[in-house]
C-alpha cells in the first residue's frame, strides 16, 4: 500500500512516499522511498520504519525525523540521515499521549529558500527544537524543548514565567531564540510581541485592549465538596472583582453543570 505522496521539501523537486511491509513482515512496518526529477532513476530507499509511521519532518540532506506509533498511546519520535539508508534510526523521544506534563506538542519549522517548511536545525545538524503546552498539576506553562540528536531526554530551552501566560506563535531566528509569542495575565489581555527569549526582552507588535472590561479583576476559585449522595464534586467560582463577603453577603449565581 503506497500513502503521502509528497515533494520533498528540502529538495527542488524529489518525490517522498511510504509503502506499508507486506503481512507477514516483522523486522519493519514501512519504509520511505524517494526519486528525484526528472524520474529516469530507479526510486531510492530513504529509511525503514520498525513502528507505524504518523508523520515526517525534513530538515536537509543529513537529517530528518520521523514520528511513530508502537500503539494508540506510545508515540516514538526519530532522526535518521537521508543520504544514508543503512544508518537506522536515532531515537529522540518516546512518550505516552496520557502523559500529559512530558508531551512535545510541535517541532519549530522554518521557511527554506524553496519557500517550504523543513525542521529548524542548528548549524551542525544535531539539534531540534519542540514547543510543548506545558502541562502542570494546577494548569499550563507553555515551553520549548531542546533535543540533541543522539542524546536522550530534552532540556527546556524556554519556559512562559508568572504572572504571564506566554506561548510561541511563530518563529523569527529560533538559533538566537528568538519568536513572536503571544503574552497574557489576570490584569493584561493578550497581546503579540517580537520577543528574544533569550535574553528576555520584548518589543510590543500589538497594542490590543481589554475586550471585556466588565469582568476585569473578577476572582476565580476552585470549590470542593460532596453531593447528597458522597459523591466528590468541583466547581469553579467566579466572584465580582470588588466582592466582599461580610460586607457583600450572599450573591445570585448563575449556574452551568454539564455531565462528563
Amino acid at each position: 500500500h503506497r500513502g503521502n505522496l509528497q515533494w520533498r521539501p528540502d529538495k527542488p523537486a524529489t518525490l517522498v512516499w511510504r509503502i506499508n511491509a507486506k503481512k507477514g513482515t516483522t523486522d519493519y512496518k514501512a519504509s520511505i522511498y524517494q526519486q528525484e526529477a526528472p524520474f529516469t532513476e530507479p526510486q531510492q530507499l530513504v529509511v525503514r520504519l520498525p513502528m507505524s509511521y504518523e508523520a515526517l519532518y525534513w530538515c536537509n540532506d543529513s537529517l530528518a525525523v520521523v514520528k511513530m506509533a508502537k500503539s494508540k498511546r506510545a508515540k516514538y519520535i526519530s532522526a535518521f540521515n537521508p543520504s544514508d539508508n543503512g544508518a537506522g534510526l536515532t531515537p529522540i523521544a518516546n512518550f505516552h499521549t496520557h502523559d500529559y506534563y512530558n508531551l512535545p506538542d510541535r517541532p519549530v519549522m522554518v521557511t527554506n529558500q524553496y519557500g517550504r517548511k523543513v525542521l529548524w536545525t542548528n548549524e551542525q545538524s544535531n539539534e531540534i527544537l519542540f514547543t510543548s503546552k506545558g502541562y502542570i498539576p494546577n494548569g499550563q506553562v507553555p515551553k520549548l524543548l531542546l533535543y540533541k540528536i543522539g542524546e536522550t531526554g530534552h532540556k527546556v530551552a524556554w519556559e512562559s514565567k508568572a504572572p504571564y501566560f506566554e506561548d510561541i506563535v511563530a518563529p523569527i531566528n529560533p538559533t538566537e531564540r528568538i519568536f513572536v509569542t503571544a503574552r497574557e495575565s489576570l490584569d493584561e489581555p493578550k497581546n503579540y510581541y517580537l520577543s528574544d527569549l533569550k535574553n528576555d526582552t520584548r518589543e510590543a507588535i500589538t497594542n490590543l485592549t481589554e475586550q471585556y472590561p466588565a469582568l476585569k479583576g473578577i476572582k476565580c476559585e476552585i470549590m470542593n465538596y460532596k453531593r447528597a449522595d458522597g459523591l466528590p464534586l468541583k466547581s469553579t467560582v467566579y466572584l465580582p472583582a470588588d466582592y466582599n463577603p461580610t460586607r457583600d453577603g450572599k450573591l445570585p449565581i448563575l449556574m452551568w453543570g454539564y455531565p462528563r
